[in-house]
């Protein structure tokens, strides 16, 4: 299932998380645009396998509001990169005005979750 990260063509860095980039890319074989999350870790050859595994359990959650990984591999420098179906909005990060879109989304989360835990998922 991993492919190569030459694949796709970075644009822009998109936000810097906990274990490492977000970038905004295009897949070169599709046109679409994707997210890839570069996964800094100390054995990516031995990541890939566990990441390959919660892909396809993503896969195969039943709501809709789960985005699966359309792809992993890992890239020349050594690390491990996710490729995700791009999505436009806003950060959850930043504030709403609006309470009951928040209580909304918290709703959401949490119905994903318990299915994601119902199908052994286990996240970070």
């Amino acid at each position: 299932m991993p492919s190569g990260i030459v694949r796709y063509r970075v644009h822009r860095q998109v936000h810097e998380g906990l274990y490492g980039p977000t970038l905004r890319a295009e897949d070169t074989e599709t046109g679409h645009p994707v997210a890839l999350q570069r996964i800094l870790v100390a054995r990516a050859e031995q990541a890939i396998p566990r990441l390959s595994a919660q892909i396809e359990m993503q896969r195969k959650l039943a709501l809709t509001g789960v985005r699966a990984p359309l792809d992993a591999g890992v890239h020349p420098d050594g690390g491990v990169f996710l490729a995700w179906k791009w999505a436009e909005g806003q950060p959850l990060r930043l504030p709403t005005k609006r309470p009951a879109q928040a209580l909304s989304w918290v709703l959401q989360v949490a119905a994903i979750l318990e299915d994601a835990h119902r199908n052994g998922l286990v996240h970070l």
